[in-house]
């Protein structure tokens, strides 16, 4: 696994908050990549609720840029603990990328 691959990993992790299932939900248990095209992954989400779908979307723009994930979305439907996590997860994105 490479560096960068690592770094996102780390962050979409902080972003989870460690969530098992969501991890499981984006990520291949065989290496560090998607478990299937990014549209695949948007629409299976769909079955979940708007809370994992957001978090799903944010982690798809980390990964790849191809999440869609909206601000007025983020502002409607997050609540604080949303918010801390993404804002931490952001403030480690930024220090990696700092740091290259």
């Amino acid at each position: 696994m490479n560096l960068q691959t690592a770094h996102k990993i780390s962050v979409i992790h902080t972003l989870f908050q460690s969530d098992e299932q969501l991890l499981e939900f984006l990520f291949s248990h065989k290496c560090p990549e998607l478990r299937d095209l990014p549209r695949k992954l948007l629409q299976e989400s769909r079955s979940l609720s708007r809370h994992y779908q957001l978090l799903i979307q944010v982690a798809m723009d980390i990964w790849c840029e191809q999440g869609g994930a909206q601000l007025a979305d983020l502002l409607s439907d997050w609540n604080h603990e949303n918010w801390t996590n993404f804002l931490m997860s952001m403030t480690q994105f930024h220090e990696i990328a700092e740091s290259e």
